[in-house]
């Protein structure tokens, strides 16, 4: 995608539809290709890591209620017909991976569904993504304050 900090690349027969049009302001949010994975009914597959690294609850965060998230404005040079220009966009302060291995661990506990197994010597995961970003949007409208 065409993101300055929160490009995405995709794979497989959605992949240009899933990374087309990936908006500037709230790269990570309900327009974003996080989004499109989550209306189609993808799945996260965690390979050799666990949800510290799981973009994809970026996109809870996102939708969830809690007190101190605050919009900012952020910047990054871009090619606009071909000049290069600083552009400005709106993103939410302070995108935070701190609680997203507790949010997994609550999730597994609930019972979420999770298929594990190895891939190479990985632990690996593969988790309905719908499903986890909307337990973590409510486990951080519940637990979360900044």
């Amino acid at each position: 995608s065409n993101h300055p900090h929160v490009s995405f690349t995709a794979w497989g027969k959605m992949a240009s539809e899933i990374t087309r049009d990936h908006p500037l302001d709230f790269g990570l949010g309900d327009s974003s290709p996080l989004a499109k994975v989550y209306q189609s009914g993808g799945w996260i597959l965690l390979i050799g890591v666990g949800h510290e690294n799981n973009t994809s609850l970026h996109l809870a965060e996102f939708r969830a209620s809690y007190h101190g998230k605050k919009e900012v404005k952020q910047g990054a040079p871009l090619k606009v017909k071909g000049e290069r220009r600083w552009i400005e966009l709106k993103d939410f302060e302070d995108h935070s991976e701190d609680d997203f291995a507790e949010i997994g661990g609550a999730y597994l506990a609930s019972e979420g569904t999770t298929l594990s197994g190895k891939i190479g010597q990985a632990d690996s995961f593969l988790i309905p993504q719908k499903e986890l970003v909307d337990f973590a949007v409510d486990w951080m409208e519940k637990n979360r304050s900044f």
